[in-house]
């Protein structure tokens, strides 16, 4: 059985109510090692639901829909020890695996948001001093990735710190900086 046809049944599995309705696509793999493949499920007739997403890596795939394959995929890149990976990437990674959302993305600058007119200049300000694109450090035994992304869903600029140490148990973090949104007309 072709992986495509491994993923598909997958995904059948664990959400059966969308059996025989579901279709794979592979998709452009922005921002992810080269060596990975982005792959999504689509359901015909349903338009607002959580991606289910997956990521080949050579004939392993990790899911949106297996809570533990994000904490997987790391460890096959030897992420805590080894410079494999870039912070943009353990990011869109996180975003495709961990945190799957259809009104969410990651924000390196204040340019990348749309910013209200009615908003202070102040407020422009401080937010352009804090937003940065997404960083890496690391120290022996643990490796931190922090960034952040716009919830277009709410209106909210989150603050994402991932904290991975050499057992590869995850502290993750996701706070709420700012609410774009407030202060806005209906």
């Amino acid at each position: 059985m072709a992986i495509e046809e491994l993923i598909l049944a997958h995904a059948e599995e664990k959400k059966s109510r969308f059996a025989n309705r579901m279709s794979l696509v592979e998709l452009p793999a922005v921002d992810l090692p080269e060596n990975l493949k982005h792959f999504s499920i689509v359901v015909d007739g349903v338009f607002d639901y959580l991606p289910m997403n997956y990521l080949l890596l050579g004939s392993d795939y990790y899911s949106s829909l297996n809570k533990e394959d994000f904490t997987r995929l790391l460890e096959r890149f030897n992420f805590v020890e080894s410079e494999q990976l870039t912070a943009r990437e353990v990011a869109q990674i996180f975003l495709l695996i961990a945190f799957p959302s259809r009104g969410r993305f990651i924000v390196e600058s204040l340019g990348d948001l749309n910013i209200p007119a009615n908003m202070p200049i102040e407020v422009q300000n401080q937010l352009d001093e804090i937003i940065i694109p997404p960083a890496l450090h690391r120290n022996p035994g643990l490796a931190q990735c922090a960034f952040y992304l716009y919830n277009g869903r709410e209106g909210i600029l989150e603050e994402v710190l991932l904290e991975v140490s050499s057992d590869y148990s995850i502290n993750l973090i996701v706070q709420p900086i700012a609410n774009l949104w407030a202060g806005q007309s209906e």
